[in-house]
């Protein structure tokens, strides 16, 4: 069976295999945002790391150590014939001196046809040779950047705790666009409480005054240590959908591209993301059951230490990797994972968590309509 036509198989009907991992590959990070979910215990000693800025790791009491090369060698062998996406996240992705070795053993040693990094855009200097190397020894693979930008200049760099960053950040996607047709970037736009009031002047100040032509919106949500004031879950919301349905239009009318409309990774990520929201407005607004959760099945979390998760919203882990000789398989077919999965299906587990939407769209057979106009460039 061809790759492709065993991966739809195993999204629509299997359901056996991890077909995404997002891989936290550190949680250290420059930056203290205000709606990140990561425990900084900032009592804790800095540690300064060569041309580093400060850095902390995230609640570095007796932590175990990150997984290494070998390990995640190991890990992307082991991970099944259908993973066609890893997204490499944080922390900061790029305050691992070794990313470049993880991003290629995630493509040289696994299915994966597409690699997805988050990023505060906060160390161009690292970014993009990571994107022009890995772009020239993988030309048939597709590298999407997420380039957070929630704010305008000097509030985004006050509340992320980092100067110069928002410049360095576009510094960064710009430059990105440049690199080769098979790199993409995205602003990736998360709203929380301290830009919900100016949402929309923040959305015109980067496509019209900016320039900002892919552009994703989020809001922040419960995980970890953040939580969302609740006098303000409401506004904060409000202002998602609202902006939501203002890049609905401006996608449609051509005011923003989104991803690369000419290859068939752009179209379907573009028809994704609008596919995505309504259902996840829904669940957000009202915290009703839409449809069948996935997580675990199709989609897992691997943390930097090796737990894995069916998503990053449930905080029971399947178990550690380590603990199956870093056999991703041997772990993803066990009891835990099947009594989760079982779990999951049988609770009507719901959230608001976008990236196992994601996947709850692609797995629902009521979409595949649109998805395939979606290819054929059709719908818009």
């Amino acid at each position: 069976m061809p790759a492709c036509a065993q991966t739809a198989w195993n999204l629509l009907v299997a359901r056996r295999y991890p077909v995404s991992l997002i891989h936290f590959v550190t949680n250290k990070c420059n930056a203290r945002c205000s709606h990140c979910f990561l425990d900084f215990n900032e009592e804790n000693r800095p540690v300064k790391s060569g041309t580093f800025p400060l850095i902390l790791q995230a609640d570095p009491r007796q932590r175990p150590p990150e997984l290494s090369l070998d390990e995640i060698e190991r890990i992307a062998r082991s991970a099944g014939p259908c993973l066609s996406n890893v997204n490499l996240t944080g922390g900061e992705p790029f305050l691992r001196m070794d990313i470049g070795a993880i991003a290629d053993l995630w493509l040289r040693r696994a299915s994966v046809r597409t690699l997805f990094i988050s990023t505060n855009g906060g160390f161009p200097q690292f970014v993009l040779p990571f994107a022009q190397q890995l772009a020239r020894t993988y030309p048939d693979r597709r590298l999407i950047f997420s380039i957070s930008l929630d704010h305008f200049r000097d509030e985004h760099d006050r509340y992320r705790r980092v100067k110069g960053l928002f410049d360095r950040a576009l510094h960064v996607y710009r430059e990105l666009a440049n690199v080769a047709p098979n790199v993409m970037a995205t602003m990736g736009m998360t709203i929380s409480r301290v830009n919900y009031e100016s949402a929309n002047d923040i959305y015109d100040h980067f496509v019209d005054e900016l320039g900002i032509r892919a552009l994703t919106i989020g809001a922040a949500r419960d995980e970890g240590v953040y939580r969302t004031p609740p006098e303000l879950r409401e506004r904060i919301h409000a202002a998602y959908f609202n902006l939501s349905e203002r890049l609905d239009a401006d996608m449609r009318s051509g005011r923003l591209q989104g991803y690369q409309r000419t290859n068939l990774a752009g179209r379907l990520l573009n028809a994704k993301n609008r596919l995505v929201r309504q259902p996840l407005a829904y669940t957000m607004r009202t915290g009703g059951y839409v449809s069948p959760c996935h997580a675990g099945s199709v989609f897992g979390v691997i943390g930097e230490a090796g737990d894995v998760f069916p998503c990053e919203i449930l905080n029971h882990p399947y178990g550690n990797v380590r603990e199956y000789d870093c056999n991703l398989m041997a772990l993803w077919r066990d009891k835990t994972a099947r009594t989760s999965r079982r779990w999951i299906r049988d609770t009507h587990c719901r959230c608001d968590y976008d990236c196992a939407w994601t996947f709850n769209i692609l797995c629902n057979w009521r979409y595949q309509p649109r998805l395939l106009l979606a290819a054929l460039g059709v719908d818009r």
